[in-house]
């Protein structure tokens, strides 16, 4: 009966934690707001992409550093080709404007 108990306990925490975890290749969906690059664990050495995937909105987009200083902007139109980035620092704080939705990958 223990071995039953310590099992399924086992198996549910390994479920739990399953479901927490985030591809580190999967596109990333933002919509109007203020993020941290904290938020989403970018690797700092790869090339990341945006790309509006709105069909009728524009969005310009700011990448700010901790010192509040503009490091890119970008204004992306509806349905853009993919634009490369900078290197993402965890410190940079992004900031999306417009209605439309962008992909970061």
């Amino acid at each position: 009966m223990k071995k039953l108990i310590v099992s399924a306990l086992i198996f549910l925490s390994i479920l739990i934690n399953i479901n927490s975890v985030i591809p580190v290749s999967a596109a990333t969906n933002l919509k109007q707001g203020v993020y941290s690059a904290k938020e989403f664990s970018f690797p700092v050495e790869s090339e990341h992409y945006i790309k509006n995937i709105s069909p009728n909105e524009e969005l310009f987009v700011l990448f700010v550093d901790e010192n509040l200083r503009v490091i890119q902007a970008v204004k992306l139109s509806p349905n853009s080709p993919k634009f490369n980035l900078i290197t993402l620092n965890p410190d940079f704080s992004i900031a999306v404007l417009g209605k439309g939705e962008l992909s970061i990958e």
